[in-house]
């Protein structure tokens, strides 16, 4: 995205925050792959206390409304299905990149997969594109076939 001139930003939905405005340019990927490298929301255990709501609005209120959000959840719960959901009702273009944690070894972990393909589903039945992103594939990989679907 940053190599065809688009501005990009990036959030993290963590306890801690984690925001870079969107921007484009040299300077600007370079703090956003500083940030992605580095911030401690996104490696490790959380810290605090997650509040959901307030994220949400968070980022809701920083995002022009144009802006095109692309989704990295493992989608192992409902609030990140539910939250790309909200964001594509308010107009924005959702894509959802979702690595795929489950494995089929243990019947929690079979029910685990289930729950993750009915969310991966249930967002390509509303019009939300959705790709899995393999362990094994790189991002690029990834994102470009997140753009096809786009």
């Amino acid at each position: 995205m940053l190599d065809s001139g688009e501005p990009v930003g990036v959030a993290a939905l963590a306890p801690e925050e984690c925001w870079l405005a969107p921007g484009a340019g040299r300077r600007h990927r370079g703090r956003a792959r500083d940030l992605l490298s580095s911030h401690s929301a996104l490696f490790g255990s959380p810290s605090g206390r997650f509040l959901p709501t307030a994220t949400e609005y968070r980022l809701r209120s920083r995002l022009p409304d144009d802006a095109q959000v692309v989704l990295f959840s493992p989608l192992g719960d409902d609030y990140a299905s539910a939250l790309a959901r909200r964001l594509d009702a308010a107009g924005h273009r959702v894509t959802v990149v979702s690595p795929d944690p489950t494995t089929d070894g243990t019947p929690g972990q079979l029910l685990a997969r289930v729950e993750r393909s009915v969310r991966v589903s249930s967002l390509r039945a509303v019009g939300v594109p959705v790709t899995d992103w393999a362990t094994d594939e790189s991002l690029r990989l990834a994102l470009d076939c997140a753009r096809r679907s786009r």
